[in-house]
């Protein structure tokens, strides 16, 4: 299988604060790290860093592999990812959709959705939620959710090419923040596999702070 990557980075970061290619872990920005887990997959051929126009010298820096193009972001995470899938080479055919603000992704993970693909058009990684979920109204419980079945959905999201981007257009005037919700509101299966409690994203400025703690103390 030949893949292409599309690492999203060009957010704002209004909830963290600041912009998340600003943000480093031990020295060294977040896309550094997803980065590095992607070049170790040798079906990936293709990685593609979407990023604002301002930090593409930051990038340069750490990014010296061929394989590695600087596509620029736009406003919505949605038109960002469009951007990255429109610079896909021809002769690819899958494509992994990662966040950047997710640096502890794990190869095994990746190698996971690849396997899948060769069977699936859409395959998203994901855990099972842990913590009990009740429906609030106006500020009161409303009632207590069946978990059973409910799980926190992470990336990278694995897609057939023509597929995704074929998908991307008929939906453009749509804003999704998940790649994999116009697959389902055009009817079509997603599969899930088994994510991983380390693969979190960096949403909040306490996320932050977990991070660094997983950077310095964990076995990343």
């Amino acid at each position: 299988m030949k893949v292409a990557v599309v690492i999203v980075c060009a957010g704002f970061g209004k909830r963290i604060g600041r912009p998340k290619a600003d943000i480093l872990l031990a020295g060294k920005p977040l896309f550094y790290y997803s980065l590095k887990t992607f070049l170790d997959v040798s079906q990936v051929n293709q990685i593609i860093l979407v990023l604002q126009k301002k930090h593409f010298k930051i990038a340069r820096k750490f990014v010296a592999e061929k394989k590695v193009d600087l596509v620029k972001g736009a406003k919505t995470r949605k038109q960002s990812a469009a951007n990255g899938l429109a610079k896909i080479r021809n002769s690819l055919n899958y494509v992994l959709i990662h966040d950047c603000a997710r640096p502890f992704v794990k190869k095994q993970i990746v190698l996971k959705v690849i396997k899948e693909l060769k069977k699936h058009s859409a395959v998203v990684p994901g855990i099972k939620v842990k913590d009990t979920l009740k429906q609030i109204k106006g500020g009161l419980v409303k009632k207590t959710l069946d978990g059973s079945n409910i799980y926190s959905i992470q990336t990278p999201q694995g897609f057939k090419k023509g597929l995704i981007k074929a998908l991307y257009k008929k939906y453009k005037r749509n804003d999704f923040t998940d790649s994999s919700k116009i697959f389902e509101k055009n009817g079509k299966t997603v599969k899930l596999v088994e994510g991983d409690s380390l693969n979190f994203k960096l949403t909040y400025r306490e996320d932050i702070i977990l991070a660094r703690a997983v950077k310095k103390y964990g076995k990343i």
